[in-house]
């Protein structure tokens, strides 16, 4: 046999060795691939992380200068998606509250009148509360004592953007507040979690007409709004 020849079967062996091309025996079957929606499982996901974003987004909000606390979607997250996707938003609303509290603080360490005068503009915030605030931080002389008093502020109905607002001209480090902002409120949002997640557990015993969530998302939405009627009824400002 020849160089030609053995070059041959060669060849021939490594073309047989090759798997054929799958046929295509439905041209539109890939196009309808692209086109089906993807499943319920995906979507729910994509969902859930929406809300978590959302959780997020308000916690920076709120810290800065919004007047409604994360408590709020925390809760109706809970209530709805039940205490996994609840707790989600409460870490993520705390992960928020930190990088929205140290953007005030930092924008304070350079212009502390401006940023006062910004929180003092918030629905609800009097000038009274602010230089309560102020006093309280400024009696502290410790890490351990800022977070007692902002714990208590949390508590108290006392916002976290006058701590924010006022940490930098108290002499208090960006740092030290960005750190404590977490600890200090973190625990209220997973409480509100779970007090949303256990309702949600109830739901199988509640009257038939409080069954659908569209429905007691609602009934949980007018709660809210009642208290914050009575809240802003009380503090004014």
């Amino acid at each position: 046999m020849g160089v030609r020849d053995r070059l041959q079967t060669r060849w021939r062996g490594r073309l047989k060795a090759v798997p054929p091309l799958p046929v295509l025996t439905d041209p539109t079957s890939a196009a309808r691939r692209f086109s089906e929606p993807p499943p319920a499982d995906s979507r729910q996901r994509v969902f859930r992380r929406s809300l978590t974003l959302l959780a997020f987004a308000w916690g920076i909000a709120e810290a800065c200068l919004f007047f409604v606390v994360p408590d709020v979607p925390v809760s109706l997250i809970a209530l709805a998606c039940g205490w996994r996707a609840g707790l989600r938003a409460a870490v993520a609303a705390a992960a928020g509250a930190m990088v929205g509290g140290t953007a005030l603080a930092l924008f304070a360490s350079h212009a502390p009148e401006t940023a006062i005068a910004l929180v003092d503009a918030v629905p609800a915030i009097p000038t009274a509360m602010i230089a309560r605030m102020q006093g309280l931080m400024a009696g502290t002389d410790s890490a351990a004592g800022l977070t007692g008093v902002l714990i208590w502020a949390s508590l108290s109905g006392i916002p976290y953007k006058i701590a924010a607002a006022s940490a930098p001209g108290l002499g208090i480090p960006v740092w030290e507040l960005a750190l404590l902002t977490p600890l200090v409120r973190l625990p209220r949002f997973v409480a509100l979690a779970a007090a949303g997640a256990i309702l949600q557990r109830l739901t199988p015993s509640m009257p038939g007409w409080m069954q659908p969530v569209r429905v007691r998302l609602l009934l949980a939405a007018l709660g809210w709004s009642a208290f914050y009627g009575v809240y802003w009824s009380k503090v004014g400002g």
